[in-house]
């Protein structure tokens, strides 16, 4: 039971001061984006690592599309909302570039909560 039940919409969940919402389906990185503008809301950016874990369980452990990304100039990541970020849960030799991946998922529970660049 929620302490804040009518704080988000309905099939949205309330978590550390933020509604997230999980999509029943997943394209591609600027089509997601674009649902989530649709929706009034933005790809998440992660602040914490409590963050991290929480929206990687959200997605049962599978991989899920993160705000992340370095489409404007390689090799500088920032947020789609927010620009620079000071957290990151890069896995290792991850971000790599391999065949220009400019866009950030999480590799799910099976992998540490870890993130990696993809295209």
């Amino acid at each position: 039971m929620s302490l804040f039940p009518d704080i988000c919409d309905p099939g949205w969940s309330y978590f550390n001061g933020y509604c997230y919402f999980t999509s029943e389906t997943c394209t591609n990185w600027t089509n997601e984006l674009k649902k989530c503008h649709d929706k009034n809301s933005v790809l998440i950016d992660v602040n914490t690592n409590e963050e991290n874990v929480y929206i990687q369980h959200r997605h049962n452990g599978d991989n899920s599309w993160l705000g992340l990304n370095d489409r404007s100039t390689e090799g500088d990541f920032t947020w789609v909302a927010h620009g620079h970020g000071n957290f990151t849960a890069w896995a290792k030799n991850q971000p790599n570039n391999f065949k220009e991946e400019d866009c950030v998922h999480t590799l799910g529970v099976k992998y540490n909560y870890e993130w990696n660049d993809v295209q």
